[in-house]
């Protein structure tokens, strides 16, 4: 068991409140037991058709507020599915030192800075299904075409950092925020989400309409489901819950993808112990991302990103 997920264990005890109302009435209480699985109501793995997209809500907010919320996280990934556009910033840094004592040093080190933006269009839409989990996490499944009932007009924008070093032990730190306007007349006008930290401890954060709400620090905990293949390899804990970690899940994707018509630059330095070299790699591009759920066990989501640049 992790430390992060010891950590997050050590607030449930019985029943577990979250949050007062709040003055804006975006938020209401929602009470679990220790220990209950709640139960996505769909089959893995999830294979959502081309007009097909899913969102999810934070957790404890009034019913209104986590509809709308799902709705306009599906459209971010709806945007996402169709095409988006990306500028990402990788540097390696390498420093060698020859010690006399024969303990050589080496320190390893990379930063990713991305981006992604999307431009203001108008998505025509029918919520097809609803679900309201035990932690107040509203899940929507919606059908977006022309045919639509309802109609939302968004723009977003998503950046991440990942800062990896590796000298005795390897420690990995990571921020990312999704920010998604709205332009009708809803009552979700804009709102971010906002993860920082480590695998030992993670902060979370969420703005509704420029407000900032507290977000609940106890331990998610989700039913198995689907069948463990052999090749699903890449998983990631669901104990702070299934949006944060599908975001997770994303920032991994691209990080590690291969994109075409990269810019590498490479700085060397010599001095009379030392050796450092940085490896800094541009790209710019067009892309096409769309998550494939495989299954959950053990309270990890098995999925991989569907990733394909644009030209």
């Amino acid at each position: 068991m992790s430390k992060r997920l010891i950590h997050l264990v050590l607030f449930l005890s019985g029943f577990s409140a979250l949050f007062a109302q709040d003055n804006e009435n975006y938020t209401q209480s929602y009470h679990w037991a220790s220990g209950y699985l709640e139960n996505i109501p769909h089959d893995f793995p999830l294979a959502l058709r081309d007009e097909e997209t899913m969102g999810t809500s934070d957790p404890g907010l009034c019913p209104e507020i986590a509809r709308e919320q799902a709705i306009q996280r599906a459209l971010f990934l709806y945007s996402l599915k169709r095409g988006t556009h990306m500028s990402m910033l990788t540097d390696y840094f390498i420093i060698n030192q020859v010690a006399t004592n024969m303990n050589d040093y080496k320190h390893e080190k990379m930063m990713v800075m991305a981006t992604l933006h999307s431009e203001p269009q108008t998505y025509s839409f029918s919520v097809i299904r609803e679900h309201t989990s035990i932690y107040g996490e509203q899940f929507v499944w919606l059908t977006v075409n022309s045919q639509g009932k309802e109609q939302r007009t968004l723009s977003s924008f998503y950046e991440f950092m990942l800062s990896t070093s590796q000298e005795s032990h390897e420690r990995q730190e990571e921020r990312l925020s999704l920010s998604i306007r709205c332009d009708n007349d809803s009552i979700l006008k804009n709102h971010s989400f906002t993860l920082k930290g480590n695998k030992e401890k993670l902060i979370i954060s969420t703005q509704i309409n420029d407000i900032s709400l507290p977000l609940p620090t106890d331990l998610y905990l989700y039913k198995d489901k689907g069948t463990l293949l052999a090749q699903e390899k890449k998983e990631y804990p669901l104990s702070s819950g299934y949006w944060s970690t599908l975001l997770e899940s994303l920032n991994d994707a691209l990080t590690n993808f291969d994109f075409p018509g990269v810019t590498i630059q490479e700085v060397f330095e010599s001095y009379q112990d030392t050796n450092q070299q940085l490896y800094r790699e541009k790209n710019c591009c067009s892309l096409s991302a769309r998550p494939v759920i495989l299954s959950i066990q053990n309270n990890h989501i098995f999925l991989d990103w569907s990733i394909q640049t644009i030209q």
